[in-house]
């Protein structure tokens, strides 16, 4: 009886430890495949700035390149205004009837707005009709990005055990960088294949037409995905997922922006890269490319690295130090580019992606052990997409700045000044590293 008694315990030790290793091994794939599916789509989303010296050229051919450039940088931000509304269209739904088919939906609408864009006439074939052609699409990008990021941070984190929700959502935004450096490898083998006119004429139109079709593999991954265990457990929400968040959260939404303004700030001013350094520091297309390639790589491993530190030191530590250091030292490494030489060039990269990585492998974190799983997909929606949409018209802000007082090294001034509030409110925030969510 004995025996029967101790064969009976270990079967069901065994059977535990087996059930604990499956729910494991589904989470991870399905982190995987979620950040193959936002990255896929962010490629789509980040190949428009990518892009914007040639944009500018083709759809804005006037004689003042600084008026160019600062009018691409407009249509740019535009995308970014609008991304809040998708957030909270597709955050109601997720909220009320579930995440994966929010951004299932998402995906599809970004695969066919960026299949547009590379097949849009130029200014020279429809005059002003071509760049209000090309803000309509980037509006509608806009829409289905604002539902993509906060969908999938909602969908691993839910997922996710406690004890490694930082490493899972580290490999998601990994993903993400994945797509942009994806978006920059497409540019650099086209730049050094190409010439500038054969850029200008067709070259541009193929990162947005492959766009496309990556777009359409990863919708084709997320069908795989299954709902979360958290959403489906919890009561009905509330008819507007929305009016409780503001009626009820409004504190944790206002910390929730400033903590995300300061990365939001530096990832935008990464993607204008490209033409900031060609335009003030006199770097080629193909140099920016290459280094911007080789660290958004960098940054994708980096994300993970921080991503399961963040799981043993803290979210709210390892974000506080990544803040410390660029308000002390952001002055410093925009000097390297000074020096105009490629290995400056890509030191700097390389440091620059290191404090992106630390702060996005933090967040997302900070983010889904703010707020509860009824308003939690809304939540994260509204300060997100709002903190991106602030940040997203700190380049065209820079441009004209820079353009009236010809001092390029003002953009570490303004991002060390961001970094400063989101550090004060650090301070004053909560850490959720370990617990479970609500």
């Amino acid at each position: 009886m004995c025996n029967w008694h101790m064969r009976n315990a270990r079967f069901e030790v065994q059977h535990r430890y087996n059930e604990e290793m499956e729910l494991v091994v589904k989470t991870w794939k399905l982190a995987i495949l979620s950040s193959i599916g936002s990255g896929l789509e962010y490629y789509d989303f980040v190949i428009y700035i990518m892009l914007a010296p040639y944009l500018s050229e083709n759809f804005f051919p006037a004689k003042d390149k600084s008026l160019d450039f600062i009018l691409t940088m407009g249509i740019f931000a535009t995308a970014y205004i609008v991304r809040p509304l998708g957030g909270m269209i597709f955050g109601h739904f997720a909220d009320r009837y579930g995440r994966k088919k929010a951004f299932l939906n998402a995906i599809l609408i970004m695969a066919a707005s960026t299949v547009c864009i590379g097949l849009l006439p130029t200014y020279k074939v429809l005059g002003i009709v071509s760049p209000l052609l090309l803000v309509a699409l980037r509006l509608i990008q806009g829409i289905s990005q604002g539902a993509e990021i906060p969908g999938a941070m909602t969908f691993v984190a839910e997922h996710a055990q406690s004890q490694s929700r930082g490493l899972l959502l580290g490999i998601l935004i990994s993903g993400i960088g994945l797509g942009a450096s994806l978006s920059s490898l497409v540019n650099f083998i086209l730049t050094i294949h190409l010439s500038h006119q054969q850029m200008l004429t067709m070259g541009w139109r193929i990162p947005f037409l492959l766009g496309g079709v990556l777009a359409l593999v990863g919708y084709l991954l997320r069908k795989k995905v299954y709902e979360t265990a958290l959403f489906l457990a919890q009561p009905p929400a509330h008819h507007f997922p929305l009016i409780e968040l503001f009626q009820k959260h409004k504190l944790a939404l206002l910390k929730s922006f400033i903590i995300i303004l300061f990365p939001a700030c530096l990832i935008i001013s990464g993607l204008f890269f490209p033409a900031y350094l060609s335009h003030y520091f006199a770097y080629s297309v193909s140099q920016i490319y290459f280094a911007m390639t080789v660290s958004l790589l960098w940054c994708s491993v980096m994300l993970i690295l921080f991503g399961f530190l963040s799981d043993y030191i803290g979210r709210k530590f390892l974000m506080m130090s990544a803040t410390l250091i660029s308000i002390l030292f952001l002055y410093s490494l925009f000097k390297l580019l000074l020096l105009k030489n490629s290995q400056s060039l890509i030191l700097f990269m390389l440091l620059y992606q290191t404090l992106i990585a630390a702060l996005a492998a933090s967040y997302p974190s900070i983010l889904a052990e703010f707020f509860v799983t009824k308003i939690r997909y809304s939540a994260i929606a509204v300060t997100y997409n709002f903190s991106y949409t602030v940040a997203a018209f700190f380049p065209m802000l820079v441009s004209v700045l820079i353009s009236d007082h010809n001092r390029p090294m003002l953009v570490p001034m303004l991002l060390s000044g961001v970094s400063f509030l989101s550090f004060l409110v650090l301070i004053f925030t909560r850490d959720g590293t370990g617990k479970s969510l609500l």
